[in-house]
């Protein structure tokens, strides 16, 4: 490995181990970008059709399947389980397919629909509590 020292007081600034890890010892400070596969936030999000259960696009760390099981109703699975198991944070929007006015449940009970560590379901109700398809987004932080 590699130990960068100051002398100004004498402390380690920076050391890079024999496997590639590289460690800073104080504020790091970039001039330009920062790029690498794994700064992904998301362990999983898309964006799907839930009528035709098609993925439209996939933005996290593992992509997803989709299936409709009813009107309104989809589960969204993956295959590395989550960290937190099924307590993850989850974010959902709707696109206003019929109307605008959508209601997003996950999580909605402790059966077929709850969330598990490689899975999250969602519940699609419009502004008169009807069970809606269309497009969905939806984001699980890592």
């Amino acid at each position: 490995g590699c130990l960068f020292k100051s002398n100004n007081p004498e402390r380690n600034v920076m050391s890079v181990n024999f496997n590639g890890t590289v460690f800073c010892y104080n504020d790091l400070v970039v001039a330009g970008n920062i790029s690498a596969s794994n700064l992904n936030p998301y362990h999983v999000a898309g964006r799907f059709n839930g009528l035709t259960q098609t993925v439209l696009s996939t933005k996290g760390k593992h992509s997803f399947v989709v299936q409709r099981t009813s009107v309104g109703f989809y589960k969204c699975s993956w295959t590395a389980p989550h960290p937190d198991d099924a307590n993850f944070i989850v974010l959902c929007q709707g696109e206003g397919q019929p109307t605008s006015a959508w209601n997003v449940l996950s999580n909605a009970n402790s059966t077929t629909l709850a969330n598990t560590s490689t899975s999250v379901s969602f519940v699609v109700r419009d502004n008169n509590f009807t069970s809606v398809d269309g497009i969905m987004n939806f984001a699980i932080l890592a």
